[in-house]
């Protein structure tokens, strides 16, 4: 698992809390750290933050420990909109255990009854299922990239198993809490396998949405993919270079029959998300 990595983590001070949002339902993003302990092999957030740093990205996580007192004066001051949690960084990943930045952060929202719609792939969010419950406008987002969960401890190693998210979604659910999907980024040759089954549970447990998304090739996201498949599926190569490269058109087919599974399982809406 990636936490025997011994990932870094380290408190440090920010300057703001909220900041505008170019996600389509979203007003604003907060990110209570910065970095992340996952390692998903797809990751774009370094490229989105334009991250220049020494350490490797899942090598190290920065807990923003005055978050919640600098969005509690911003709370004051700034029109009320709906809030991203974790929109570049996993809000609920092992750090929130011992430094309850997020937590805190949802209590400064609560009191102001901001709407919020937080994004995971942690089962740790059903610690604050009580918090959460009491917003009058909540969502939560799990992120799957496949059903199989060997192929998910290589590609996301620190993350929940894919049982321990649908296990989660269950308790949302019971909770009252709406709940989406964000099935991707989808990865050929690597997430087809039992897809039926897996958004048959989803729609069960009244999963109001699935996203399907694609794989962005951000700068440095091929280079970390690349060795991985050689060690492990070294067929695959060419066809991710052919795909993602040279014939996007059996990509876009693949997204396409992934998004028709997906409503034939009975998930009620089902979008692939644009280039």
């Amino acid at each position: 698992m990636e936490r025997e990595r011994k990932v870094k983590v380290r408190e440090v001070a920010c300057k703001s809390a909220l900041s505008r949002s170019r996600l389509s339902g979203l007003d604003y993003a907060l990110n209570p750290y910065k970095g992340c302990e996952h390692g998903c092999l797809y990751c774009y957030s370094p490229a989105v933050i334009h991250y220049e740093g020494r350490e490797g990205w899942g090598d190290f996580v920065e807990a923003r420990t005055n978050m919640p007192v600098l969005l509690s004066r911003e709370l004051r001051r700034l029109p009320r909109g709906v809030v991203g949690i974790g929109t570049v960084t996993d809000p609920y990943q092992e750090a929130e255990r011992e430094y309850r930045v997020t937590r805190h952060c949802l209590e400064q929202l609560l009191r102001k009854q901001w709407p919020v719609c937080i994004q995971t792939k942690s089962k740790n969010v059903v610690e604050d299922i009580g918090l959460i419950g009491q917003f009058k406008e909540k969502e939560v987002g799990f992120t799957f990239t496949t059903a199989d969960d060997t192929l998910r401890e290589w590609m996301e190693p620190s993350a929940s198993s894919v049982g321990e998210r649908l296990k989660a979604l269950g308790a949302l659910r019971d909770a009252d809490i709406p709940t989406f999907v964000f099935f991707g980024p989808v990865l050929p040759g690597l997430v087809e396998a039992g897809l039926e089954g897996l958004f048959t549970f989803m729609a069960q447990m009244s999963v109001g949405r699935v996203l399907v998304d694609r794989l962005r090739m951000h700068p440095g996201i091929w280079e970390r993919m690349r060795p991985c498949l050689t060690a492990r599926r070294p067929e695959l190569v060419s066809a991710y270079e052919a795909v993602l490269f040279g014939s996007p058109e059996e990509y876009e087919q693949l997204l396409v029959e992934i998004a028709d599974t997906a409503r034939r399982a009975g998930v009620s809406s089902v979008v692939v998300e644009r280039p």
